[in-house]
């Protein structure tokens, strides 16, 4: 038995130096000006090669330099100066650039670069007004930077001044509950568990990378379903805290998995299945199950791995399966005491910084476990040494990257799988007892007809809106008004604020004539900031400003259209 796994942290907590920046610009990709903030000083530049032959020597190798939403916009100006002229090192996270490392000559030296958007993941003007800071984000009725006045200069070191307040507040906060600062939100409240709440009668938690794989097919996310198209006089229930509730209430598994290939199931087991089951029609299907990379819910012959938690919902239903084998663990209550002690404390700061910072770290601790191995990075101007292993991504500006294995012992993908299979039954356990009078699910989200008991308990139900006509076109497209005639839309894909500077926004009567089939309100044209990857690859720009054209020609639903009727009913799958 391998003792590679989790263990708990020690160590004192240690501060973290860091330094604010901010970039203005017009037309996104025209610098204007730059604001820099170390803590002590605020400085203006002119132009980015002042600010990189500033801060690139040993004073700031200890730093971590952080821009806000930097990821997607500011490190960008930082690359177009340093590819080659330095190495660099990038690591890139569904399109958004987390941190970026320039090196300082041929050592070991860098200055490093972090997006704060990822360690607080909202906007600087909520930051600044949770946290109360001095310097709060200031309103500005022109955007136009081509002419620098004074208020812009203000308004530009207001931005510096402001994270810098907000960081060191969260820094604060977070040590005082006994967390180091990290790269994420996440990997804070990870710091968090294992130093102050990883279980003491545990010696480690091992890991299982050889049945890694297995596992991650029984991994499923969250349940988002549009069932009934159109409905009026409905009632919008959240959780409160989903995933934290489940954390709180179960066993999850640890120990080493034990293989078993006639397994005779016990519902009081933890592990996960190799299953075949026959499944009849539902109004709610209970399995969640992967179509071209989509999760769906359908009836038929289903064939996969699954938590042991979804086989307890089948027996509930009277429908049989067949288990072909069995990964079983020990199940244990490990994330009782965080989930209760920073609910608490959470209930005890509603509406401040503190009330914040613990919500966000609540939910974002699941997830770590189940990071994936493979991460992409990339490597400007390598060595000859560092060319091993590399692919070219971008010859022009000798641009690599390699997909580099995570040994990180806290990836326990079996503990994420669980948490979400938890939540998934606790949302269907409602959903199967209102049927019909279900009209859209999402996650920790149910629409309905009924009204349902709500408590401001950890995993119970609140009442979010009451809506007086609502449609739900399919998963994360959807608009409704609200009892004071309010009107609220989602529509997954679109920006609102990129249509916001383009003048363009959805209106009610555009999601009704989609629901009569005429998507042309759909079909939009507006320009925008156009991503890293997709600057890079169709531009060969760093930056990349122009008209994007975006679209709904057919929905890809997990659910059929009934003709005649805005009901909906599952997919059949065909063996």
């Amino acid at each position: 038995m391998s003792n590679f796994g989790l263990r708990s942290r020690k160590g004192t907590i240690k501060k973290v130096k860091f330094a604010t920046f901010d970039i203005e610009s017009s037309n996104w990709v025209n610098f204007k000006l730059l604001g820099f903030f170390d803590g002590n000083k605020y400085y203006e530049f002119y132009n980015v090669e002042d600010f990189l032959n500033h801060i690139l020597h040993k004073k700031y190798r200890e730093f971590k330099i952080f821009a806000h939403n930097g990821g997607r916009f500011d490190f960008r100006f930082i690359l177009e100066k340093t590819i080659g002229k330095y190495r660099i090192n990038i690591i890139e996270v569904h399109g958004s650039l987390i941190q970026l490392r320039v090196y300082l000559g041929s050592g070991r030296d860098t200055v490093t670069f972090r997006d704060s958007y990822v360690l607080l993941p909202a906007s600087l003007r909520e930051l600044t007004e949770t946290f109360n800071v001095e310097h709060k984000k200031k309103k500005i009725e022109n955007y136009n930077f081509d002419i620098l006045t004074d208020k812009k200069r203000e308004y530009l070191k207001f931005d510096c001044l402001g994270l810098y307040e907000v960081l060191s507040s969260f820094q604060i906060l977070a040590n005082k509950q006994g967390a180091n600062l990290r790269l994420s939100l996440a990997s804070t409240s990870m710091d968090l568990f294992l130093r102050k709440y990883f279980p003491k009668d545990l010696p480690y938690i091992p890991n299982y990378r050889h049945r890694e794989k297995i596992i991650r097919q029984a991994y499923f996310g969250g349940r988002t379903e549009a069932l009934n198209r159109y409905g009026e006089n409905l009632f919008y229930y959240d959780f409160n805290s989903l995933y934290p509730a489940v954390m709180a209430e179960n066993l999850f598994p640890v120990g080493n998995p034990a293989y078993i290939k006639h397994y005779k199931f016990n519902k009081n087991d933890i592990g996960f299945c190799n299953i075949r089951t026959d499944l009849p029609e539902r109004f709610i299907m209970p399995l969640p199950y992967r179509l071209n990379s989509m999760l769906t819910f359908p009836y038929g012959i289903i064939n996969g791995y699954y938590p042991i938690v979804f086989l307890n919902m089948l027996k509930k239903l009277n429908i049989d399966f067949t288990i072909n084998e069995a990964l079983l663990f020990t199940g244990k209550s490990i994330f009782k005491d965080f989930v209760n002690n920073l609910y608490k404390l959470r209930l005890e700061n509603t509406g401040n910084a503190l009330g914040y910072v613990l919500k966000t770290m609540l939910n974002s601790l699941y997830g770590k476990f189940g990071q994936h191995i493979l991460q992409k990075e990339y490597i400007q101007n390598p060595t000859e040494k560092q060319l091993i292993g590399l692919t070219i991504y971008d010859i022009d500006l000798n641009l690599w990257y390699k997909e580099k294995e995570i040994t990180a012992s806290y990836i326990l993908p079996a503990l994420s799988a669980y948490v979400t299979a938890y939540g998934q039954e606790k949302i269907f356990t409602i959903m199967n007892e209102l049927q019909t009078k279900v009209y859209y699910c999402d996650t920790d989200s149910i629409v309905t007809t009924e009204k349902l008991p709500t408590s401001t308990n950890l995993g119970e139900l609140k009442l979010e809106y009451i809506i007086k006509r609502g449609i739900f076109l399919t998963q994360k497209l959807y608009a409704f008004i609200d009892h004071k005639g309010k009107f609220h839309y989602r529509a997954k894909g679109y920006s609102k604020n990129d249509m916001a500077r383009n003048s363009l926004h959805f209106t009610w009567d555009d999601f009704e004539r989609a629901l009569d089939g005429d998507f042309s309100a759909f079909k939009i044209e507006y320009e925008c900031l156009f991503g890293f990857k997709e600057s890079l690859k169709r531009f060969n720009k760093m930056l990349y400003y122009g008209k994007k054209k975006k679209s709904i020609i057919d929905i890809e639903t997990k659910r059929i259209f009934l003709k005649n009727s805005f009901l909906t009913k599952p997919l059949h799958l065909i063996e």
